[in-house]
């Protein structure tokens, strides 16, 4: 994308110039009805027509990278939105279940398995047309990029504490939840009669809704939330619709 951007840029202004050039040499030909100005003249009128093939050329090479790029950019987003919905939630009586935790630290370790070389790799590779101060770019990174690092960070730290102190109970659990916190977004509430009627903190749709707890005896409902997965969602919605350019964002 960028030895295309360069390589437009160029072409762009190669052609102002020698179409500039071109014509005060053929003005000045028309006064002085010299040859050589008017042989001088027909020369950078060629050169024009070369820059302006090059910045066709260049503009349609970015595009099809731009394409390409960012057609990477949301296959990675999708797998790694889907390590992330698979990491089960823990609600209170599912930490005395060996079975479950074990189960929640086996998708810990699968979502420190993705390769975030070739996710830098993508990054390095976008540089937008029009983005000059690459405000889109530094977008991506903050939501994307930047905000995926941060979750896995705190995901592989604190496997280390929870592997080094698994024989404390009390620690192992606080540093689950710790886990738990930043994946997920999770509200109790008690009822009266009918559940529908909650009016809940977060404003949320019913298809955010990862997993629901109901407690009968205490008339307790507990809805829980995969933040991380649909914040990703939530951004490879709006990168797909700049990829191919149906909608009103600009880069």
């Amino acid at each position: 994308m960028k030895e295309s951007k360069i390589l437009f840029y160029i072409g762009c202004i190669g052609s102002i110039l020698t179409l500039i050039i071109s014509f005060i040499f053929f003005y000045i030909y028309y006064k002085t009805k010299n040859d050589f100005l008017n042989y001088t003249s027909s020369i950078f009128s060629n050169i024009f027509c070369g820059f302006i093939i090059l910045s066709i050329t260049a503009l349609i090479n970015y595009f099809s990278v731009r394409k390409k790029t960012l057609e990477k950019l949301l296959i990675n987003i999708l797998k790694i939105s889907k390590s992330f919905h698979e990491l089960p939630f823990l609600f209170e009586n599912d930490y005395n279940s060996k079975e479950k935790v074990e189960q929640v630290i086996k998708k810990c370790n699968k979502i420190l398995e993705i390769n975030l070389v070739e996710f830098e790799e993508i990054y390095s590779e976008m540089n937008f047309l029009i983005d000059i101060k690459n405000k889109f770019r530094l977008s991506i990174y903050e939501n994307v990029f930047r905000y995926i690092h941060k979750k896995i960070n705190i995901i592989k730290y604190t496997l280390l504490y929870i592997e080094n102190y698994k024989d404390n109970d009390n620690f192992f659990k606080k540093q689950l939840e710790k886990i738990q916190n930043e994946v997920f977004y999770s509200e109790c509430k008690t009822y009266k009669e009918d559940p529908q009627n909650i009016i809940w903190d977060r404003k949320f749709e019913k298809e955010h809704i990862y997993c629901t707890n109901i407690n009968i005896t205490k008339n307790e409902i507990t809805v829980v939330i995969n933040e991380v997965y649909l914040n990703l969602i939530e951004q490879f919605d709006q990168i797909q619709k700049i990829t191919y350019f149906n909608n009103e964002i600009k880069e």
